[in-house]
């Protein structure tokens, strides 16, 4: 598992649980589940949503495989989407959740031998991991304050959205490897405790106001559909 920043920088990595274990036993487990359990991770205090005088703590932003809390937001299941604040609140979730997806393709595109098995004591083959990730950052720090062409990640090598909201997937996806880094499953249960429901539909509300709506967000989540736009 690994968490990241808004530039494709790794800042929480953790390795090493047993494929035995099933996904909740390597989630409560693991380092980063005891301190996210525990509120151990110093997050700032909650602050109001901009243009609002309501209160939303600061949280993590995942997958449908983790658990829904306060200080990590995950999509609404999309069997049980209903009405255009679930949809927009999933589509607002996924741009972010973009990053970590660019981190990781950036990652296994640039240190090739992670596009293999690693034939290797379980120990060494963590600090080949751990060393690959410690030299992206490394990388990808001294490329930040280039002002001309950035050869480890140029603009290109990202996802991004163009101008008309469609994802431009990023060029590390043409790279001829297969998928190395695992789908982790489910890694808790989709029904979160109902403060982290009410403070996930509170966002989706916001979503759709003036304050926090971005104009293109219909257009691209009713993308297809014959319908009028509001």
């Amino acid at each position: 598992m690994a968490l990241c920043d808004s530039k494709y920088c790794f800042t929480w990595v953790e390795l090493g649980n047993y494929g035995s274990l099933s996904n909740c036993s390597v989630f409560s487990s693991s380092a980063f589940g005891i301190a996210i359990e525990e509120r151990s991770l110093n997050f700032p205090d909650p602050e109001p949503l901009p243009g609002s005088n309501v209160l939303v703590p600061y949280f993590l932003v995942g997958d449908e495989a983790f658990p829904l809390r306060t200080d990590l937001m995950r999509p609404y299941p999309r069997r049980n989407l209903t009405g255009e604040a679930h949809r927009i609140f999933n589509y607002r979730l996924s741009r972010g959740r973009l990053t970590i997806e660019n981190a990781f393709g950036i990652l296994a595109s640039r240190w090739r031998v992670l596009r293999t098995t690693l034939a290797h004591h379980p120990s060494n083959a963590e600090s080949i991991i751990l060393a690959s990730v410690c030299l992206h950052n490394f990388v990808m720090n001294k490329e930040e304050h280039l002002q001309g062409f950035k050869q480890y990640c140029p603009s290109s090598y990202v996802g991004h959205e163009d101008n008309n909201h469609n994802i431009v997937p990023g060029e590390w996806r043409r790279e001829p490897f297969c998928d190395y880094f695992q789908n982790i499953g489910r890694l808790g249960g989709n029904r979160g405790a109902l403060v982290a429901i009410h403070q996930r539909d509170t966002i989706a509300k916001y979503f759709l106001s003036e304050e926090g709506q971005v104009p293109w967000q219909w257009q691209t989540v009713y993308r297809g559909f014959d319908i009028n736009m509001p």
